[in-house]
């Protein structure tokens, strides 16, 4: 699925604009800011302190801006560290609602394929669990390591149907991952 270890679940335990408190279960110690991939409002964001909380047990980090969020800035967070990943969480100080829903982007994290889903996990302090479909991650695929075949001898008779093994593979010439993909296959009529 991916090309990391074990993976650490983030919880957000505090928000404000001034710092934000994460605990992670298992615990990773050292966490730096080298190891943490963050946006802010979709653009990299480093500028910022990050301070273990738990006394060396690194499961308690508390992070803090150089200077204070503004109330709509949006956040997304994740941890990649040696062996350990994390699911990438996206957080928005205030997000206004119009007629009972709002649209929001996140972005895929890099390298990483694989089947995914979004969940809602809170609002306004208030535990969620709200799941979208599963998507799928994949690396660009090679158009020309990957193909189309049909099977059997290629002559049909009319209104039989035709079987196409289809094989995708990825630009590191691997094959992508299982799961659901939108296709479409057109049948060229050749006079």
């Amino acid at each position: 699925m991916n090309n990391y270890g074990e993976k650490i679940d983030i919880i957000v335990d505090r928000i404000d604009l001034n710092a934000i408190i994460i605990l992670l279960q298992p615990g990773v110690k050292k966490i730096t800011k080298n190891d943490m991939s963050i946006l802010l409002n979709g653009s990299e964001f480093i500028d910022y302190y990050i301070f273990d909380k738990s006394k060396g047990l690194g499961t308690i980090y508390e992070i803090i801006p150089y200077e204070a969020f503004a109330p709509y800035d949006d956040l997304e967070m994740q941890i990649i560290k040696n062996e350990f990943v994390s699911d990438k969480i996206k957080i928005f100080f205030a997000k206004r609602f119009h007629d009972g829903s709002i649209e929001v982007e996140m972005k895929l994290p890099q390298n990483i394929q694989g089947k995914y889903m979004i969940r809602l996990l809170t609002v306004n302090g208030r535990f969620f669990n709200i799941c979208s479909d599963y998507i799928i991650a994949s690396k660009l695929i090679d158009k020309n390591k990957s193909t189309a075949v049909l099977e059997g001898s290629g002559v049909y008779n009319v209104n039989e149907n035709i079987n196409v093994e289809i094989q995708l593979y990825d630009i590191d010439g691997n094959k992508v991952p299982d799961g659901n993909y939108r296709i479409k296959i057109e049948l060229i009529i050749m006079l």
